[in-house]
């Protein structure tokens, strides 16, 4: 036992160095991004909305999207339903943009693919033939004026297939569960960046219209539940890369309840199982043994305690001090990516300087249970593909084949 121990202290002191020097790394890239001009590129564009429910702010997240600053793009906006309870606040905020081209697409139920997919299948069939890019966003996420022309300017580079943003999480109430899932998803957000690791993200992405048909992205949409996952399989596949834009790093605001963000986190580590293995393998040799490692220290830290005040054998040759001088290693090195993290995300980010520094002390304090609660859903992950989203509950049986369970 004590091998096993040692063995897990080094590998978390291992992890904890190499964490900080991927968070310099990232901050590196995002401040080279950000001060390098980006290309001036603003083709015809058809920018799509999937749309399921009343999202928190739906209202303001629709307006942010029709005012963009970009010459010319039409806003497909699409639901499954003619009954879906989202459709009268985007009428009101279709009304209210004359200015825009607006189409209001229903799609319909599938039986053989995610209801989202089958959306933005839909809704790429009703774009206009002149559109030269296809950019994808999410209901629950509030683009900056400039997002569209920042998403849109990389694919100018042929080789580029997709260019990608990510999410950013507020939370608005200022709950456990909503910071718990934005200090869960900010260590995701810095994983993409000058690699060949990026992997696409639903809520913020653009393909040129000639590349999409080159991949075959519906083909690779016809049986999934994944727009992203398929859509970077797909352009990979294709022979094209996938470019992380920093500056579209996208707010999503919201409230969760912890019970919540665990259904959700879970439901997003299932998706990446199916649909990128190699992703959710390395996260599970990253993760599992971290938090083993380091509970198995708090916990001989506190009987090592109990043991100094109440008096009693120790299990190990070493000290509690020996205990307490590892756990406090690992967790300053945390602390040290956890600053670099922030540093680079207000750097992006700078407009919601005030918002983000609200929870500073969550994105550096709080790695440990961000590790145990990834460890968490990818130990779920392991004992099931079902999961339910939007009131659709899915079978994930392979990539290429998903079963609707029950539509909700």
């Amino acid at each position: 036992m004590e091998t096993l121990f040692w063995f897990l202290a080094a590998f978390l002191f291992l992890q904890g160095i190499l964490g900080a020097v991927e968070g310099k790394r990232y901050l590196g890239y995002i401040r080279r991004c950000l001060e390098a001009s980006q290309t001036p590129w603003t083709p015809s564009a058809s920018v799509i909305l999937p749309c399921k429910g009343l999202d928190e702010g739906l209202e303001l997240n629709v307006e942010a999207l029709l005012s963009q600053d970009y010459p010319e793009y039409e806003v497909i906006i699409v639901t499954a339903s003619p009954d879906d309870e989202a459709i009268p606040v985007l009428k009101e905020q279709i009304g209210r943009s004359l200015a825009r081209r607006v189409k209001l697409v229903i799609a319909g139920t599938p039986e053989e693919r995610g209801e989202k997919v089958n959306n933005l299948i839909e809704a790429v069939g009703h774009a206009d033939p002149e559109s030269e890019v296809f950019v994808f966003t999410d209901s629950d996420c509030r683009p900056h004026p400039d997002w569209l022309r920042q998403l849109i300017a990389p694919l100018s580079t042929p080789s580029i297939g997709v260019s990608t943003g990510y999410r950013w999480y507020f939370p608005t109430g200022g709950n456990f569960g909503s910071v718990m899932r934005s200090a869960w998803n900010a260590s995701i957000a810095t994983m993409l960046g000058d690699h060949d690791r990026n992997f696409c993200w639903g809520g913020s992405m653009a393909i040129r219209k000639d590349a999409f048909e080159r991949a075959g992205v519906l083909d690779w949409w016809k049986h999934s539940i994944s727009d992203d996952y398929s859509m970077a399989n797909a352009v990979r596949a294709a022979g094209l890369g996938i470019h992380y834009e920093p500056r579209c790093l996208i707010g999503s605001h919201g409230t969760i309840r912890l019970y919540e963000f665990l259904h959700w986190a879970t439901r997003q580590i299932v998706i990446t199982r199916v649909y990128s293995p190699r992703l959710w393998n390395l996260a599970f040799i990253a993760q599992v043994p971290f938090v083993a490692g380091w509970w198995w220290i708090v916990g001989d830290c506190a009987i090592g305690i109990k043991r100094t005040v109440l008096g009693g054998p120790h299990s190990y040759s070493f000290t509690l001090g020996t205990y307490l001088l590892l756990l406090s290693t690992v967790f300053l090195l945390s602390l040290v990516r956890g600053i670099l993290r922030l540093k680079a995300i207000l750097l992006i980010r700078a407009d919601s300087r005030s918002m983000i520094l609200r929870f500073a002390w969550a994105y550096m304090l709080m790695a440990p249970l961000v590790s145990t609660v990834t460890a968490y859903t990818l130990l779920a992950s392991l004992l099931t593909r079902c999961l339910e989203w939007r009131g659709v509950k899915y079978e994930l049986i392979s990539p290429e084949q998903v079963r609707v369970i029950r539509n909700g």
